[in-house]
Order: C-alpha cells, then sequence, then structure tokens
C-alpha cells in the first residue's frame, strides 16, 4: 500500500478504460524532467525514485503541491483520489501519466515523450464518498481555463491537508476571512452548523468539481 493520504477520503477506483492514449496537455517549459509519484505502492515507491535519478530527473518529495513537475506519475491499479493528483489536473504545466511511461524510460534509457502515457479514460472510486471522472474530459476543460476562477474559499480546520493547493491551482482564492460571497469549506456536513448565513460546501464536493473541472459539481 502507499503511504501517501488519500484526499479527504478513502478514494480507491479502477478504471473503465485502458490505460495509455495519446492527448495534448500543455507544457510549462522545456525544464529538466521533475517526477512527482501519487498513489504509488510503498513497494514500488523507492524502486522508481531510483530510476527516476538514474535517468537524471528530480524526484518531487512534496507531499502536496505539484509546482515545478513536469510529470506525475499515479498508479491506476487502482487510482487513488490524492490531493496529488487533484492538485495537479488543474497545473497546466504538469502532466498526469501511468506508471507504463516510467517502464519505457527505463527501457530508452531515457526519459521517453509522456504523451503517449497520458492519463486516459474513466476512473471511479468510493469509500465515505464515491467519484468519478473522465481523465480526458477533465484535461480539456482544464486547458480552456481554471474551474474555480472567481471564487474565494475558507479553509476551515481539518479539512485535508493541501487542499488550499488543489483550489489555488484551480483558480479559487483562499481567504483568511470569510466575507461577502466568500465559501467556507468545510470536512463534513455535519461542521456547517458552525458556519451559519455562510455559502458553506463539504470538501468532497470541492475535490469532485476539481477531479471533473468543472465548477457547478460545488453544487452552489
Amino acid at each position: 500500500s502507499s503511504s501517501e493520504p488519500p484526499a479527504a477520503s478513502e478514494s480507491q477506483g479502477s478504471s473503465t478504460d485502458g490505460d495509455g492514449g495519446a492527448g495534448g496537455r500543455a507544457r510549462a517549459s522545456k525544464a529538466a524532467n521533475v517526477v512527482g509519484l501519487s498513489g504509488v505502492p510503498d513497494s514500488e515507491k523507492v524502486g522508481k525514485e531510483k530510476l527516476i535519478e538514474k535517468l537524471r530527473g528530480t524526484v518531487s518529495k512534496v507531499a502536496a503541491a505539484t509546482g515545478g513537475c513536469t510529470q506525475l506519475v499515479v498508479s491506476t491499479t487502482p487510482l487513488t483520489r490524492t490531493v496529488k493528483l487533484c492538485a495537479a489536473l488543474s497545473d497546466p504545466g504538469c502532466q498526469i501519466v501511468h506508471s507504463g511511461w516510467l517502464t519505457a524510460c527505463e527501457q530508452a534509457a531515457r526519459f521517453v515523450d509522456a504523451k503517449p502515457y497520458l492519463l486516459h479514460g474513466e476512473y471511479s472510486g468510493g469509500g465515505k464518498v464515491e467519484w468519478s471522472f473522465d481523465a480526458d474530459e477533465s484535461r480539456r476543460r482544464a486547458e480552456a481555463g481554471p474551474c474555480l476562477a472567481g471564487l474565494s474559499f475558507l479553509v476551515a480546520n481539518g479539512c485535508a491537508p493541501g487542499l488550499d493547493i488543489v483550489i489555488g491551482n484551480a483558480g479559487g482564492e483562499v481567504v483568511k476571512r470569510a466575507g461577502a460571497g466568500t465559501i467556507v469549506v468545510v470536512k463534513e456536513e455535519k461542521d456547517a452548523s458552525k458556519h451559519k448565513g455562510k455559502k458553506v460546501v463539504v470538501q468532497d464536493r470541492v475535490m469532485s468539481a476539481v477531479m471533473k473541472q468543472e465548477k457547478k459539481e460545488l453544487g452552489l
């Protein structure tokens, strides 16, 4: 299993489409490869990190942030909804790929084009809250513009660590004090009563909105 915490709730799932698939995802620059790992089992993590370093890449060790990452490698057996994955979905400079990309890099003894290995198809999972998204659709929507642009959020205590980064990457503004129009994000529905008179959403709705890259998923 992976030691990386899932985002908000236990959220593992399976793909209804195969790995692979070509697609376009803009690269912010042609900088050296900075590679992050998400949902990769601990038994595989060390080997993948050593491979990245052997190929003269840099392993991103930051738990939530994807800033600077050129690729995020995710395990799809099953796919886990992590904060890092949600943050990467709104980061135009980060290509989200399945682990087949690293296998191809190892065989070529160099970093190869990541486009054929972009996360592809529909994924779903559950736990306390079920979720689903289409990786291709989300990528297209993200390229069209940040899904939470124009909204401000106050993240209440108890929410998943790194949720502020997820919101910020998706174009939302994270504030310290709730003002007119501020959306208060709480961990669970029962916490909403602490914020009477405010727009309140649970963190899983924010994650769903970012996974699908659709503001309407907030349910406001």
